[in-house]
């Protein structure tokens, strides 16, 4: 379950950073949103 996720979140995450048009009209479950929320995260500490 723990590799599952991760690759669901770096898919996610690299949609948001190459094509964050279709993010807009995506329907993303709970999950999704957490996994995307997580990366986002992830990807300002690293330009701190």
């Amino acid at each position: 379950d723990a590799i599952r996720r991760w690759r669901m979140k770096q898919a996610l995450g690299r949609t948001w950073q190459r094509r964050p048009d279709l993010l807009r009209t995506a329907r993303l479950d709970e999950e999704q949103r957490a996994l995307l929320e997580e990366f986002k995260s992830e990807q300002r500490q690293r330009l701190e």
